[in-house]
């Protein structure tokens, strides 16, 4: 950012208009200047007028509003700082502005006007208050706290920015130096690390929580998946069969409800055509009379034709008579009207000779007119202002008797309160380490409450850790538990098993089943063939089987094997009461594997917890050493400025009294500079009075000779003027001209238009008879 023109007026004591231009060769070639001077130049009102020109606020006085303006310069009323300056954004210039209401020094202060332009091409960015602090900070970088930490520091402020703690100077450094970017890839760095390292925990949790299947459960699973998908295919088939079968019901239902509603509107139809039968014969009686209606209208108007003609001539017969008369009277009345234009034209042209006389004459009275009544609203307007300048010259010597006694008691005033002078210089310092003080304090105040925040953290650490630990400590005595379970029903089914796998058993199972149905069925077929086992003949073939042995001919058939029902059923308990330890071993794997997984969790939790336990401690740990290093800082500046302020009666310094020594040095110091500068306002106010009396005398002795001219030119021009109005009067009086001729104008217009309606009634009475003779005829 370089600031390149700044132009204010009326800023503290520099009164006036005042223009800054750093493009100029003199500053550009040097590089380097100072700005100098005694205490009360207006060396820190330079940088005011900066302040307020972007941030429409300053250092010492803080943001100006319509409530209070305490930079205005006294006995003005309006002040204004405008900054141009360039950054790489491009040129721009930043104007505020206050003043008083009608711009008077006593008038009620206006709200503040701040807006922000293109250098270059005057184009307004924004021109509302907040709108322009938001564009200067985005073209500058800075805020107004940077601005005045870094770019403009005020009285005191570099040795502020210098024990500002490192959170503070970092970013006006980085904003500086153009490091930031270097501060924003830390985060981004540190951000991605903690992301990457969340998405490897959670991929951890979830390789911990899945377990491997065994080939007999693999093998188990696929058989169910093949005779799932076998089922399945024969569900959809039998669901489109259905579906088929129930669009074809559905059709069909549709189909009877159409055939019933069209029976329904049949039937309506021959109901509406019988109703209508005794309407169709009057409508074909209506058709055959349709033919008639022309000729039977023709002879109907033909009649009524020659009725009116019949009427109208014993109209026109009687009617003449009176047209005859009524042209007889409008030709009289033609003749009287031109009679009387005639006369009114000869008056009119006899008045206009006289008229164009009494024009001349009141041309030459108004254009005396304006003179006169100039001369006379001059002299009116020099004896008010003899009468304003005397009453001026008495209160310019009252206030000049009053500003020398107000100077006299000014100059004891100051005399008496010499001491309060070196408050003017020092003060700001003074208040710099007040500043610094109190906002020791604050950081020990915030310190003491981070530490006791800080501490209510370490205790919930702790404590969150400890339930953390017993969470964890059940959660392992938990898994011990269904370890064990499971183990003990892992040895009950091998001993079921006696050694045996289960697909065996099952093996056996079906074998011993098929042996037994075959067996059933083979007893079931032997006792379905008594008849025919009754007609077998020894050592004859079979004429089933074609064998000469029969065993069962003579009717000795076995019996089912009891043994092997009994070894069936047996096999068959043992499967079932293997399966169903098989389902409980794997709800209890199931059981297990889930609280392994709480157990990781937990063990995370804990991790988690003790390592938040450990931060906690740590940062308790910093912010006491903290605490006790501001405290001594605090106790050393304390002492520093107490030391300082002693030489202005302030013995002692706490924190409950700080405020009011501040007050007390900052009124000593504003009454010592109000005192001041009252005397200069007194010195300058007498120095005007001297000048604005000498002024006034020679107002008024060119005021006096000015009146006498105007006098005496007045009264040559009323002499003139009475000359004129005595010639006017002794030709027209005191008619007027104009209205003298319009008045004839207007007559002789009236009498024109009398003989052209006279004219017009005459020709209206003539083309009626002769209507009417014509119409008599036919």
């Amino acid at each position: 950012m370089q600031i390149q023109q700044l132009r204010f007026k009326n800023l503290n004591s520099l009164v006036g208009q005042w223009e800054i231009d750093l493009t100029q060769p003199d500053y550009a070639a040097s590089g380097i200047f100072a700005i100098t001077g005694p205490t009360g130049a207006g060396k820190s009102t330079i940088l005011d007028a900066l302040c307020l020109a972007l941030y429409g606020c300053t250092p010492r006085l803080g943001k100006i509003t319509m409530a209070s303006n305490e930079i205005m310069s006294r006995q003005t009323g309006e002040c204004f700082a405008e900054a141009t300056f360039a950054t790489a954004a491009g040129r721009f210039r930043s104007h505020w502005s206050q003043h008083r209401a009608r711009r008077k020094p006593d008038g009620k202060l206006q709200a503040p006007k701040h807006e922000i332009a293109d250098a270059d091409s005057g184009r307004i960015f924004e021109s509302k208050q907040r709108g322009v602090a938001e564009q200067i900070e985005t073209v500058t970088g800075m805020d107004f706290d940077r601005f005045t930490r870094s770019m403009l520091l005020a009285q005191g402020g570099f040795a502020a920015f210098l024990q500002a703690d490192p959170d503070e100077r970092a970013p006006i450094l980085e904003q500086i130096t153009g490091t930031g970017i270097y501060s924003l890839i830390s985060i981004r760095v540190h951000q991605r690390r903690a992301a990457e390292h969340r998405q490897l925990e959670a991929l951890e949790a979830q390789l911990a929580g899945i377990r491997l299947l065994a080939p007999e459960e693999e093998e188990q699973l696929q058989k169910e998946l093949t005779a799932g998908l076998k089922r399945e295919k024969e569900l959809t088939g039998q669901i489109g069969e259905l579906n088929r079968a129930v669009g074809w019901l559905d059709n069909l239902a549709r189909l009877e409800q159409e055939l019933t509603q069209n029976a329904s509107r049949q039937e309506e139809l021959q109901q509406r055509r019988q109703a209508f039968a005794p309407q169709l014969t009057k409508l074909e009686r209506a058709t055959q009379a349709l033919e008639l209606t022309g000729a039977h209208a023709s002879l109907a108007a033909l009649r009524q034709a020659q009725q009116t003609d019949q009427n109208n001539l014993a109209g026109c017969r009687q009617a003449l008579p009176d047209l005859e008369a009524r042209c007889h009277q409008a030709q009289k009345a033609l003749e009287q009207a031109q009679q009387q234009r005639q006369e009114q034209k000869n008056r009119w042209q006899a008045t206009q000779p006289l008229l164009r006389q009494v024009r001349k004459l009141d041309l030459q009275l108004g254009e005396q007119e304006k003179p006169l009544q100039d001369t006379t609203t001059t002299i009116e307007q020099l004896q008010t202002k003899l009468a304003e300048l005397d009453a001026a010259r008495q209160k310019t010597a009252q206030e000049r008797q009053t500003a020398e006694d107000k100077l006299q008691k000014l100059n004891h005033e100051l005399e008496d309160t010499a001491a309060d002078r070196q408050l003017v210089e020092h003060l700001a310092a003074i208040e710099e380490r007040f500043n610094g003080f109190a906002e020791l304090g604050g950081q020990l105040r915030q310190r003491q409450r981070q530490l006791a925040e800080a501490q209510k953290q370490q205790q919930a650490a702790e404590q969150a850790w400890r339930q953390q630990e017993q969470q964890v400590k059940k959660a392992r005595q938990e898994l011990a538990q269904a370890a064990k379970e499971l183990e003990q029903k892992g040895e009950k089914l091998q001993q079921l098993l006696a050694g045996k796998e289960l697909a065996a058993w099952r093996q056996e199972l079906l074998a011993l089943r098929e042996a037994a149905i075959r067996r059933e069925r083979f007893l079931e077929a032997t006792h379905s063939l008594e008849q025919a086992r009754q007609q077998l003949r020894p050592q004859e073939p079979c004429p089933l089987c074609g064998s000469c042995d029969h065993p069962f001919a003579g009717g000795d058939i076995p019996d089912p094997d009891p043994e092997a029902t009994a070894a069936c059923e047996r096999v068959a308990k043992l499967v079932a009461s293997a399966e169903e330890l098989e389902k409980e071993l794997q709800q209890e794997r199931e059981t297990q594997s889930a609280r392994r997984d709480d157990l990781n969790r937990r063990e995370r939790d804990s991790q988690s917890a003790q390592h938040q336990r450990d931060t906690a401690e740590q940062t308790v740990k910093r912010l006491q050493e903290e605490l006790s290093s501001l405290e001594k800082r605090l106790q050393q500046q304390g002492d520093e400025l107490l030391a300082r302020i002693a030489p202005y009666g302030i013995k002692e310094l706490t924190p409950a009294t700080r405020e009011q020594a501040r007050h007390r040095l900052t009124q000593r110091r504003d009454r010592w500079q109000a005192r001041q500068q009252k005397k200069n306002e007194l010195e300058q106010q007498l120095a005007n009075l001297k000048l604005r009396g000498e002024h006034l005398e020679e107002q008024h002795r060119q005021t006096a000779t000015e009146l006498q001219k105007q006098q005496a030119s007045q009264e040559q021009l009323q002499q003139q003027r009475q000359q004129l109005i005595e010639q006017r009067q002794g030709l027209l009086g005191d008619q007027d001209p104009d209205r003298e001729e319009q008045r004839l104008t207007t007559a002789l217009e009236a009498a024109e238009k009398q003989v052209e309606q006279a004219r017009q009634a005459l020709a209206t009475a003539r083309q009626e008879q002769e209507k009417v003779q014509t119409r008599s005829r036919e």
